[in-house]
């Protein structure tokens, strides 16, 4: 099994007991969620404003809060065009998931969680989950109305 996981990774990492690993995936994903939430956030902020788009995941690219999920959605989100590479509503099932497994209450996940559940409203649930910067534009047109 570890020649095939090798071809995907660079490093596999052992994670030990079964079922540990479905918790490292679920703590993951509510990372790839949270960044991309907030990654999309600033960009429709800096876009309203008429700052370029191109120019914003630049200057973030080149910063200390690159991450590789910004990297590899930047073209997603510079051309409004989320081909599914990862479904939106299945993001929003991780975090669901994510929730039940903390003891204390996760006010980031949660949020993010319901950020996400919003764009169902706008059928987002079938798009990439890097549609999250088209909820953004959606919900600001339907409170401008």
């Amino acid at each position: 099994m570890e020649p095939v996981l090798n071809t995907m990774e660079d490093k596999i990492t052992f994670i030990g007991e079964v079922g540990k690993a479905t918790l490292i995936k679920l703590l993951i994903n509510a990372n790839l969620a949270v960044q991309l939430a907030i990654l999309s956030e600033t960009l429709y902020i800096a876009d309203k404003n008429s700052f370029s788009k191109d120019d914003f995941l630049e200057i973030i690219q080149n910063s200390a809060v690159s991450t590789r999920i910004g990297q590899v959605k930047a073209q997603n989100l510079l051309k409004e065009n989320y081909p599914v590479a990862f479904p939106y509503e299945l993001i929003i099932k991780d975090l669901n998931y994510g929730l039940t497994l903390g003891e204390e209450e996760m006010k980031l996940i949660k949020g993010t969680r319901d950020l996400y559940f919003s764009g169902l409203t706008f059928d987002l649930g079938r798009k990439d989950f890097s549609a999250i910067f088209e909820l953004y534009k959606l919900m600001n047109s339907t409170s401008n109305q």
